[in-house]
């Protein structure tokens, strides 16, 4: 499928390009100059008729063709550009004097007149058949009646896993405290965010109004208004002017407390909001504006308080229940257990979408054997284009993108399903096909940008990750969407297998699984015009001879991942890479190569290189600086990199490069380079200590774009003074957000730190480690901005914020100078990380308070600091091995503590603090301002070897506790015996105790009814586990690990339903499971290992159970003698280990009703005489190992053995080592 509006972007970008070549006014180039432009005038030709062509309500077979072999010549063209582009850049750089010569210009003009020839061609061609049709609308616009209204009644049986989503928002509804709020809902299409607002609509009794509109997208605010007066009214809205129509609503809403569905926005004007939203506010107080949009930036302009609320895809478990409930009859799913397997890989395809499992489920309804649910598996997206809902619901979206974003989306069906985007890469690969068209006054990296942000916020990416300044660097596309890029894009984006034959000659974009390049190569050979190759499994080539036939085969490409480039080391090999004249994109990472060839600088249009991770190499091409375009160096991990190749302070044009190397050119290498932006990390300054001139110049302020810099000593030994005047000049451009210091070893810091604040007032994380000099930090607190400071491996260091105040080169006083009336002191403060300080004592020492008449006094810091240093954002702290430290300010928004290998007065002090009143916190030192940890979410404990016990109550402050780890506290006699007084039971969701002294009074833990994960290790006094757990009814993980006195575990797991991961591993004691166990539906993995008293009861074997397991490992049970029978309904397990049971004699029959298993290994189970007859039954089984089992040895011999014909099937066997 050809996109008409891809295809404008590139006429429009050849045209743009033509046009701005040059070309000398000789005689000889008359004739290339007037081809020239007889092919620009084509090319506007066949703009407008692709204008017309677009016009066009269906696409017909011809014009799809005909859209096909212009795509063909677009091609073509470009590469004709690229080569034009090339040849007049290497005239400015007088690199080739051919260009100037007539017989130049006579090759270019055979080569545009051809392509003008076969331009003109198609599109006469094309001008006889083509019919121009009026525009009768979008044909996606699938707005409908019945969603204008919403149903009275949504039936319960159709919605699952939304409850807890209706009552947060029936909170939200409820907490309203303004006139009238905006709540938006956003989520990608599918996600069922109508039928959500229907079921808040529908229980929302506490309003005098209920209104439901459909906005979808045309957003005219005069209609808008009729509509809502219409269903306010309930009556029909006379044709008005805006003016009079705003009496009319205000009548129909004035004094009522009303609530508003507006259902399906589009819109992106935020002047046609503000003008809707000033209409609707005349209700009473607690009137809300519920909103249902898939586009973030519908979102955004409303005028709301909080932020949107975003809904998620369904849980594994609410897909299986909507799915069985849709499919089976009553009754129907246990007499049809073959078919969830194939049920579990096709919910996962649909991606927690309520929608898509809405639709394959009507595709399957009706359908009861394995074969023709397999149909559907293999055919999903095929099967689901013929539906009329759900491919126009996710298309829908992508019908709305521009043009030139929609060649985008496409090309992302490239990657692997589940392959998680680097955005920067995404936008990086994008510019190589120059998918992103150019502006005079934006970066290609900014346009990208906006492209990228364009897809994400209309839900194409999602489980999107920030970085610490709020930038997306990574996210995913979910298994549908993906889905819908594949379709768009057609033959001319494939991910490639090794057994697929007949490849598409127009085949563009591939990513392949296949290692050898040579086979590569043979596979796509009638892919002449490959412009991407993405090698997703790696790549091998050890002969040159493989790399020129390859090179030679695909000249057009202009991306190129080798992940994982393996050649014996040897650059030799890659030596005709330079051939690739129309790289823009290579990807070396984590190769074995030791140097890139010279040839590398021959790739003039090159603009990535990447070579992260390439452990081995230890230079970059001497002619480096030849590469002018190149924009981004990516060099993570090279760590044998021995420095920068000279010139390369010539690369002006670069943005990204991570980290800088300091070599013989020294700093003076950087100079230029002031478009670098994002991260700096300059190693290896010892280097330049014994260099005058490098001290005396500021290489990096003029960098403003950079956003974090770090500075690396690699040794601390040598003159601290050489450090001193060196860090001088490295003074960074006010912009900077992140500054990280490491193994500066003298203890002054530069001028331009002690006013950080007007030096670097946009800082928001400081981090410093490995300064063994470094007795005080320069005053910081005045950054506003500051979120996050780390602290690690300072020897010296005594006080956080505690600095001379004689002069920046004095040492002696170690006070401070503060004005009076100054502000909050780290008013952003996030995040603090404070470890390995072996002589820090405090926060601060002593502080000295300069009043307007310059008077100084100094008092206790208890008393000045207390509003200064109030930490109100703190929500971070981490503390580890610092043995002084006795006391730490602290806040109740702390919302995650972790202490480690520190002292039990601190622990005390801190954990007596949280019983503080507000009154008696006013007088206390350490806290001010402060009551409890009322947000603490996240506490442990860890190394805390002198800790003896904690305070009395301390948990009973905790009331939003959610994790609790206390680990390798071995004098800790007790967690506490009040744990189940706790004053919010329910909050806590993990709870952790590893090597710790668990006694035995603590055996009755109450009220864990939100437990969600559970992990013992190491308990050695532990006989039974908590009582209270078996009514942990939403633990979903539990791990037992080195408790030897461990005898039972619950008495019965009936009412632990939803646990899905359970592990129980060196438990000597432990003689059997609890009952129950076939109770446990959700189960997906069960390990038991070590377990020498460990027998199974076959007690209500009959009862079908574990339906969900996927994985079964049972390992080190000297005394199972055979499979629980209970095994015998986990239809769904996939992966089956046995080891070292010894006193296993026999595999049962009824294990061939386990269908779905894919890897069965048994190893060491010396008396396993034989195995089962139901064997043939693992249709699905695709490896079984076979490992230390000398019968089993003896009767699996490949065509001699009496049980190969039972194993005959299997596609990989391995027994005792050897692969048959």
């Amino acid at each position: 499928m050809t996109t008409i509006g891809v295809l404008l972007g590139s006429v429009e970008g050849i045209w743009s390009e033509l046009g701005s070549l040059g070309v000398p006014c000789i005689e000889s180039v008359i004739c290339f100059t007037s081809e020239k432009k007889k092919l620009m005038n084509t090319l506007t030709r066949t703009r407008a008729v692709l204008l017309d062509a677009e016009k066009q309500e269906e696409k017909t077979h011809t014009t799809e063709d005909w859209l096909e072999k212009l795509k063909d010549i677009l091609y073509d063209a470009e590469d004709l550009v690229d080569e034009l582009t090339d040849a007049h850049r290497n005239k400015a750089d007088k690199v080739l004097s051919f260009i100037s010569t007539p017989r130049f210009y006579a090759v270019m003009y055979f080569k545009v007149n051809t392509i003008r020839r076969k331009l003109n061609d198609v599109v006469e061609n094309y001008t006889k058949f083509l019919v121009v049709h009026e525009d009768a609308g979008s044909k996606y616009d699938y707005e409908s009646k019945d969603r204008e209204k919403p149903q009275s009644y949504v039936l319960p049986t159709a919605v699952f896993g939304r409850d807890e989503d209706k009552e947060k928002i029936k909170k939200l509804l409820e907490n309203n405290e303004h006139n009238v709020s905006i709540i938006p809902i956003v989520g990608m299409g599918g996600l069922g965010k109508t039928t959500l607002a229907k079921l808040v609509y529908n229980d929302a009794k506490d309003f005098d109004l209920k209104m439901w509109v459909r906005v979808s997208y045309d957003f005219d605010v005069a209609t808008l208004v009729k509509k809502v007066i219409k269903v306010a009214s309930n009556a029909e809205c006379p044709n008005l002017p805006l003016d009079l129509l705003q009496h009319v609503l205000r009548k129909n809403l004035g004094r009522k407390k009303f609530l508003l569905v507006l259902d399906d926005v589009w819109n992106t004007n935020r002047e046609s909001w503000i003008v809707l939203e000033n209409l609707l506010m005349g209700g009473e107080r607690g009137s809300v504006i519920l909103v249902t949009t898939r586009d973030w930036d519908a979102a955004r302009i409303m005028g709301i308080t909080g932020s949107p609320y975003v809904l998620r895809g369904l849980s594994g478990e609410d897909c299986c229940s909507l799915f069985k409930q849709l499919v089976f009859k009553p009754g129907q799913v246990e007499e049809t257990p073959g078919l969830l397997s194939i049920g579990d890989e096709i919910l996962a395809k649909c991606g927690g979408n309520p929608l898509a499992i809405t639709t394959v489920a009507g595709l399957l309804r009706g359908k009861y054997t394995e074969s023709e649910w397999s149909k559907v598996n293999n055919q999903l997206w095929e099967l689901a284009r013929e539906d009329d809902d759900i491919l126009p619901t996710l298309r829908i979206g992508y019908a709305h993108l521009p043009p030139i974003v929609q060649r985008c989306f496409s090309y992302c069906s490239i990657f692997p399903k589940g392959f998680v985007f680097e955005k920067a890469t995404l936008i990086q690969l994008w510019m190589a096909q120059s998918f992103i068209q150019p502006s005079s006054n934006m970066l290609l990296e900014d346009i990208g940008d906006e492209y990228f942000r364009i897809l994400w916020k209309k839900s194409f990416f999602q489980d999107e990750k920030m970085d610490a300044y709020g930038n997306v660097i990574i996210c995913k596309m979910d298994v549908l969407t993906h889905d819908l890029a594949q379709t768009v894009a057609g033959f001319e984006c494939s991910i490639v297998n090794d057994d697929m034959v007949n490849i598409s000659e127009r085949l563009i974009h591939a990513s392949v699984s296949i290692s050898r390049l040579e086979e590569i190569t043979t596979l796509l050979v009638r892919a002449r015009k490959l412009r991407t190759l993405l090698m997703t499994g790696g790549c091998s080539c050890t002969r040159k001879q493989d790399f020129d036939k390859f090179t030679s085969s695909f000249k057009s490409l202009r991306a190129l991942i080798f992940g994982g480039f393996s050649c014996c080391g040897s650059s030799y090999v890659l030596n005709s890479i330079g051939e690739l004249k129309h790289l823009r994109y290579l990807d070396l990472s984590e190769s074995n190569i030791e140097t890139l060839p010279n040839s590398v600088c021959d790739l003039r249009n090159l603009q990535t290189l990447k070579l992260n991770y390439c452990k081995s190499l230890t230079e970059l091409p001497r002619d480096i600086k030849k590469l002018i375009n190149l924009r981004h160096l990516l060099n993570h991990g090279c760590d044998k990199l021995e420095g920068m190749p000279s010139g390369f302070c010539q690369l002006t044009a670069i943005q990204t490069l991570p980290i800088f190397v300091l070599g013989s050119g020294g700093l003076s290498e950087l100079e230029g380079l002031n478009n670098l932006r994002g991260e700096l990390r300059i190693k290896d300054l010892e280097n330049a200590r014994h260099t005058t001139s490098e001290s005396r110049k500021t290489y990096l302020k003029e960098k403003k774009y950079l956003q974090t810099l770090t500075l690396c000593w690699e040794t601390n030994e040598g003159n601290g003074d050489e450090d001193a005047a060196l860090f001088e000049g490295l003074q960074p451009h006010s912009n900077l957000m992140g500054l990280h210091i490491r193994g500066y070893g003298d203890m002054k810091f530069p001028s331009w730190m002690f006013n950080m604040g007007n030096s670097l007032p946009h800082l928001v994380e400081v981090t410093l480690e490995y300064c063994p000099s470094c007795v005080c930090f320069p005053l910081f607190a005045d950054l506003r901005f500051l979120k996050v400071f780390k602290f690690s491996s300072l020897n010296s260091l005594e006080y956080i914020d505690s600095y001379i105040s004689d002069s920046p080169s004095s040492s002696s006083s170690f006070k401070e100078i503060i004005p009076s009336g100054a502000r909050e002191w780290f008013p952003s403060l996030q995040e603090v990380g404070l470890s390995s300080l072996p002589k820090l004592k405090k926060w601060s020492r002593e502080v000295v308070v300069v009043n307007d008449g310059g008077k100084a006094k100094t008092e206790a810091i208890a008393e000045q600091r207390k509003q200064l240093l109030s930490l109100n954002s703190l929500s971070k702290l981490t503390i580890g091995r610092c043995p002084e430290l006795t006391s730490m300010p602290l806040h109740p928004h702390v919302v995650e503590l972790a202490l480690f290998d520190i002292s039990e007065a601190l622990i005390q002090s801190m954990m007596e603090a949280a019983t503080i009143s507000p009154t008696a916190a006013a007088t206390t030192s350490l806290l001010p301002s402060f009551s409890v940890l009322s947000k603490l979410k996240s506490l442990s404990i860890s190394f805390c070897d002198d800790l003896v016990s904690l305070p009395k109550g301390w948990l009973e402050n905790l009331p939003s506790i959610e994790h609790l780890e206390i680990q390798d506290c071995s004098e800790l006699e007790s967690i506490s015996r009040e744990t189940h007084h706790l004053t919010a039971p329910d909050m806590l969701r993990s709870l952790e105790g590893k090597m710790i002294d668990l006694s035995e009074e603590e055996d009755d833990l109450q009220g864990f009814r939100s437990l969600c994960s559970l992990q013992f290790h190491h308990l050695p006094k532990l006989t039974s586990l908590p009582k209270g757990l078996q009514q942990a009814t939403k633990l979903k993980e539990v791990s037992i690990i080195f408790c030897h006195s461990l005898v039972t575990l619950l008495e019965s797991m009936e009412n632990i339903r939803s646990l899905q991961y359970l592990t129980i591993v060196d438990c000597k004691k432990i003689a059997s499971l609890p009952r129950g166990l076939q109770h446990l539906t959700a189960l997906e993995r069960l390990k038991i290992s070590n377990c020498p008293e460990l027998n199974f009861s076959d007690e209500d074997n009959d009862i079908p159970g574990l339906r969900s397991l996927h994985l079964l490992q049972l390992k080190g049970l000297p005394k199972l003698v055979s499979l629980p029978k209970v095994l015998q309904h986990a239809t769904a397990l996939k992966y089956l280990v046995i080891e070292e049971c010894s006193g296993l004699m026999t595999l049962p029959d009824w294990l061939g009703n386990l269908t779905s298993l894919r890897q069965l290994e048994i190893s060491f189970c010396d008396e396993l005489k034989s195995l089962p007859k139901g064997m043939p039954c693992f249709t699905a089984l695709q490896e079984l190992t076979i490992q230390g089992c000398p019968y089993l040895s003896e009767t699996c011999q490949k065509e001699t053995g009496k049980d190969w014909t039972k194993i005959a099937h299997i596609p990989e066997i391995e027994l005792d080592g050897q692969w048959l």
